[in-house]
């Protein structure tokens, strides 16, 4: 029971990359399809890589459970921050060109 929501889990997190992507001049660089499809791959591989080491019992299995759960921790992490960056850039450049007296 476990592993069937561990993969429900697992697919989510995959997948989300690839729903959040947006196109435009403004969109932050973590929402960029190229990013978000990058991502989704590199997620997707680090996890097929976990599922091959826990099905043949790999020597590698804690390695491989620990890169990928610390990328599907840090993406959404990361994604947010690129939103976050993105939306004050424009602001810290105008207070760098117009400084407030």
């Amino acid at each position: 029971m476990h592993a069937l929501w561990a993969g429900i889990g697992f697919a989510g997190i995959i997948l989300w990359p690839v729903f959040s992507m947006r196109r435009g001049p403004d969109v932050p660089w973590a929402l960029r399809p190229s990013t978000c499809l990058s991502v989704t791959v590199t997620l997707a591989a680090l996890t097929a890589w976990f599922a091959a080491e826990q099905a043949t019992h790999g020597g590698h299995m804690g390695l491989a459970e620990r890169t990928a759960g610390l990328a599907q921790a840090l993406w959404p992490l990361i994604a947010v921050m690129s939103c976050r960056l993105s939306r004050t850039a424009p602001e810290l450049a105008d207070d760098v060109l117009e400084p407030e007296h």
